[in-house]
């Protein structure tokens, strides 16, 4: 009984931040929830959480927002929807965007904005992982349409003139 009592405190306990506490030399000042205007059109694309974050190294600082969301898929049109409209590719991951002091990615089932600043590749992969403390990432690849293939229960029928 003690048991199964410390366990369900466990998820309290566990749940950590989304933002790590350092990004390179940049120390996490501050990390809360986003309050979003335009909640409906996120829920439509699975938003299961959103954290935004401040970063600071003496006078220079950065922000981050990180939306989870249900998987890749949604996670990909979230990615399109808030890519700045002046951005070219980026090299921070397979699909990034960045303009001067900004950079958007899509990891995963997560989208990562970071304003003010853009982070160095090695900041943020190590050794070929995302090394974010609260990022849990669906692994499920987007879906290739060229390899759709109806079951072959599905009959199609050509209709003629």
């Amino acid at each position: 009984m003690k048991l199964s009592a410390a366990l369900l405190c466990l998820p309290g306990v566990i749940h950590a931040a989304m933002w790590p506490d350092t990004i390179g030399a940049f120390k996490r000042v501050s990390a809360a929830p986003i309050q979003l205007s335009d909640r409906p059109i996120w829920d439509e694309y699975g938003l299961r959480e959103a954290e935004g974050a401040r970063y600071e190294n003496g006078s220079a600082t950065f922000t981050a927002a990180g939306y989870r969301l249900q998987d890749p898929t949604g996670a990909m049109a979230a990615f399109q929807w808030q890519r700045p409209a002046k951005s070219t590719a980026s090299t921070l991951a397979p699909l990034a965007a960045e303009t001067s002091d900004s950079a958007t990615l899509l990891h995963g089932n997560y989208v990562l904005s970071f304003d003010g600043r853009k982070p160095e590749p090695a900041e943020l992969w190590h050794a070929g992982q995302f090394p974010m403390v609260g990022f849990r990432v669906r692994a499920a690849s987007l879906p290739d349409l060229g390899e759709l293939h109806a079951p072959a229960s599905i009959q199609v029928r050509v209709l003629r003139d």
